[in-house]
């Protein structure tokens, strides 16, 4: 949008600002513009925020949930052969 710049508008609202761009009325013109720097705005907000957010790499690790216990079994075959137990076909 000249003046403005680029503006993701939802579908549902780009019709209704369409119809009022392309009015002689020089209002509703001025109401569709208004209503494009408002979303520009948000959007622009967005960016900034999400630019002074610290990198996911930054921030601390999330805190583990040591409500459970740990089990150090397993119910599936690791491949890994315990003692005193031969997997075959591998001696």
């Amino acid at each position: 949008m000249p003046g403005i710049g680029y503006v993701d508008v939802p579908e549902d609202e780009y019709a209704r600002l369409y119809d009022k761009l392309s009015s002689p009325d020089p209002d509703q013109i001025d109401a569709a513009l208004a209503t494009l720097r408002k979303i520009k705005a948000v959007e622009d907000e967005a960016v900034e925020a999400a630019q002074r957010r610290p990198p996911d790499d930054l921030l601390p690790p999330p805190e583990r949930d040591l409500s459970e216990p740990i089990s150090f079994g397993s119910l599936f075959s690791t491949g890994v052969p315990r003692r005193g137990r031969r997997l075959p076909g591998l001696y």
